[in-house]
């Protein structure tokens, strides 16, 4: 009995659904910007039910909701402190939008939007240009101190101000690698395990 095996790596195909090109540019609707749209779907509908008849004791969706807000205000107020609170709504919705995408991503025949480079590397680009321009617009020169702790002797100044401020560039190229890496590796191993099932249970039916 013959079968076909298809690549895994084919999950991670761009494929244009609509093609729609207008004065040399490219606006296709994608399977990557359909996913990504059916992630913000689920966000509202998720959020409507939350907040749908809503009590003062909890039901389910909001307990999963004010369960995920506590999360996110926790990790904002150890990193930032008080005055992240402010920031509060672009961190929830941002972790809301990648929570959305990966569980997506999980079923089958589906594709998940984070699994390319181009998306997590724009995210983490544009949300790294932001917090310079609030750091510039908060502290003015003085967040240029980042890269220079007090007490430095003076002969290391120029070595130690390098290292840091290639540290601090690096992190946003970085972090979208590192995330990719992991989840391929788990979409990989994944696929590994339901393929031996398969075939187990090919070789049961002989």
């Amino acid at each position: 009995m013959s079968y076909i095996i298809a690549s895994p790596l084919e999950q991670f195909e761009i494929v244009a659904l609509i093609p729609l090109h207008i004065g040399g540019l490219n606006f296709s609707l994608t399977n990557s910007s359909l996913f990504l749209i059916i992630a913000f779907i689920f966000i509202l509908f998720w959020t409507s039910l939350s907040f749908f008849k809503s009590t003062i004791i909890p039901n389910n969706w909001q307990l999963v909701k004010e369960s995920l807000y506590k999360v996110t205000s926790s990790i904002v107020e150890d990193n930032i402190g008080k005055k992240g609170e402010y920031y509060l709504p672009f961190v929830f919705t941002l972790h809301l939008v990648l929570l959305y995408s990966n569980l997506i991503g999980m079923v089958p025949y589906s594709f998940t939007v984070t699994s390319h480079i181009v998306f997590t590397f724009s995210l983490a680009l544009s949300i790294f240009i932001g917090i310079n321009i609030i750091g510039l617009q908060t502290h003015g020169f003085k967040f240029f101190a980042l890269f220079l702790p007090r007490g430095v002797p003076l002969a290391i100044v120029p070595l130690l101000v390098t290292i840091e401020f290639l540290s601090y560039i690096v992190k946003v190229l970085l972090y979208p690698y590192v995330y990719l890496l992991i989840w391929f590796f788990f979409i990989y191993f994944s696929n590994i395990f339901v393929r031996g099932l398969r075939d187990y249970n090919i070789w049961l039916s002989k």
